[in-house]
């Protein structure tokens, strides 16, 4: 049923890449999706996804899904990308200490670089995992940059100390993509080394514009454990407003519609 769904997908985004001029691809993924919603939150429930938090906001992830594709394609599309928070990212940004900026596996999350790129804050390196990796380059959608990556593995921490040591900036996840648990040990990794961290959050907005919010946590500089776990909580809070936010469907569009008649 996973490899049909990502088959389907894949024949959409072709069919999206091939008939439409570049500037029309977001929009019509995002009205493609938003019809086909129903039916993707129908299958994740016969899939391994059936207990992913992200299946609340199953519109958002199938964007995500047919994003990556089209960006296979290797053209650069726009994206309507609405940055919130950017003061954190300016006061954090060329620290000589170096500044991390950490993100979860929501949908849409590589919108956070593009984001990053068109602030002129580009990381230094992003971490990623081995897929999501080109020839050691990592491509925000729809972004003809290619932004310096290395895949996560037992050393990570000691490559990422030599950048942050130069005053760098390093792009991370800080959960695993399978469970909501969120690395502390990335946080105690930032204490340590007197770098700076940023936490950032991504959601599709209901007009199809992708919203970035990036925020200063309570101990941005993780100096104890007990600040380190209010940052964790902090953070948490912020991807649960994320992943329990109600979708714009057809469905509850029309229902909310229902709930609030015009007085006449």
């Amino acid at each position: 049923m996973h490899q049909f769904l990502g088959r389907v997908i894949w024949i959409i985004a072709r069919l999206i890449g091939s008939l439409l001029p570049a500037p029309e691809w977001y929009s019509a993924t995002v009205r493609v999706s938003r019809l086909l919603a129903p039916v993707f939150r129908l299958i994740i429930r016969l899939t391994r996804f059936r207990n992913d938090p992200r299946k609340e906001i199953s519109h958002s992830w199938l964007v995500g899904i047919i994003l990556q594709r089209l960006d296979s394609l290797e053209k650069p599309f726009p994206i309507p990308i609405r940055t919130s928070g950017s003061e954190a990212i300016f006061q954090a940004w060329n620290r000589p200490e170096g500044v991390v900026v950490c993100s979860v596996h929501l949908p849409l999350w590589n919108l956070i670089l593009r984001s990053l790129v068109e602030l002129n804050c580009s990381p230094t390196l992003v971490l990623a995992g081995e897929k999501a990796i080109r020839d050691g380059m990592f491509p925000p959608w729809g972004s003809a940059v290619r932004l310096p990556a290395l895949v996560v593995d037992k050393k990570i921490y000691i490559k990422a100390r030599g950048i942050l040591r130069r005053g760098g900036s390093v792009a991370t996840m800080i959960d695993d993509g399978s469970s909501p648990s969120l690395n502390q040990n990335v946080l105690k990794f930032i204490g340590a080394v007197g770098a700076r961290v940023v936490f950032a959050t991504v959601e599709l907005q209901g007009n199809g514009e992708v919203l970035v919010q990036f925020y200063t946590p309570p101990d941005p500089f993780c100096k104890t454990e007990q600040s380190v776990r209010s940052n964790i909580a902090y953070f948490e809070s912020r991807i649960d407003a994320v992943l329990h936010r109600r979708e714009h469907t057809p469905e509850n569009e029309a229902e909310m519609s229902y709930s609030h008649p015009e007085e006449g």
